[in-house]
């Protein structure tokens, strides 16, 4: 498995784990239908080629959606999770180094509560949520 993905599964099993979290698979689904809600992916980045090996400096993108039905509980429960999804992101890290796989995490970057779209089964909804970017640097041998 390439190392940006063992990454990013990494963060969906701290995710998963967090208290009341409904759904964080390893890859994002087609739909979502249970909320509180995670998912993270691969975003920008550059590889850098030293002699003998390969960085990569870049972002795994999670995303938290909660669904959109009654506005103050909906913002109570993003505001439960704006410290504790970080905080999850970062426990993994200093416990197990994000499963070997990253060798540091360089910051954690929040959106703040913005609207975010995703497939339902009943079409694109909107969901209130948090961007968060994590940057990481992963290192390699050339192959």
């Amino acid at each position: 498995m390439p190392a940006i993905q063992a990454v990013v599964e990494q963060i969906q099993d701290a995710m998963g784990a967090l208290e009341g979290m409904k759904s964080a698979p390893d890859s994002p689904p087609e739909s979502i239908d249970a909320f509180p809600f995670a998912v993270s992916y691969e975003g920008p980045g550059s590889w850098d080629y030293y002699a003998g090996g390969k960085r990569w400096l870049g972002q795994i993108y999670t995303e938290l959606h909660v669904a959109r039905k009654d506005l103050p509980r909906d913002i109570q429960q993003i505001a439960f999770y704006s410290d504790k999804v970080p905080g999850a992101i970062i426990s993994e890290f200093v416990s197990d180094q994000l499963g070997m796989t990253a060798d540091a995490l360089i910051r954690i970057e929040s959106s703040g509560l913005v609207v975010l779209q995703y497939q339902t089964t009943s079409g694109v909804g909107e969901h209130l949520g948090i961007l968060y970017k994590t940057n990481v640097k992963l290192i390699s041998n050339l192959s």
